[in-house]
């Protein structure tokens, strides 16, 4: 039986293979993050731009709708009637730290509401 060679040994590579120095991630303007861990949830331009879209009310105070958002959780859909009438909703919450941060808008009743369905409605304050 022949007899294998020795294994060639492992040696430093001629060039620097020092790790590179850690960059920033370039920063994203406008974007909403949750307030007590700063997960991205969404960003500004995702603002639904619809007319009166701008003036909602959430649980707790001014909210805005958005087309969509990230890092959430949903909570099983129920009923809530609302100033704008019955709706079906999930309330959404931060994946990471599990903050309440508002409701997604499942269904409504009205023809003239349809155009939330699909929408976040996110708090503000």
């Amino acid at each position: 039986i022949p007899s294998l060679p020795a294994s060639p040994r492992m040696t430093e590579p001629a060039f620097n293979c020092s790790p590179a120095a850690p960059r920033p991630l370039p920063s994203v303007p406008n974007r909403l993050l949750c307030k007590l861990c700063n997960a991205a949830i969404t960003n500004h331009s995702l603002i639904c731009t619809r007319k009166h879209s701008q003036f909602f009310r959430g649980f707790l105070g001014q909210a805005k709708l958005y087309v969509e958002a990230s890092n959430t959780i949903l909570a099983r859909p129920k009923a809530q009637l609302m100033l704008s009438g019955a709706h079906v909703t999930q309330l959404v919450s931060c994946a990471t730290c599990e903050a309440y941060l508002g409701y997604k808008i499942i269904s409504t009743r009205h023809k003239d509401e349809q155009w939330k369905e699909g929408r976040w409605l996110l708090e503000c304050e």
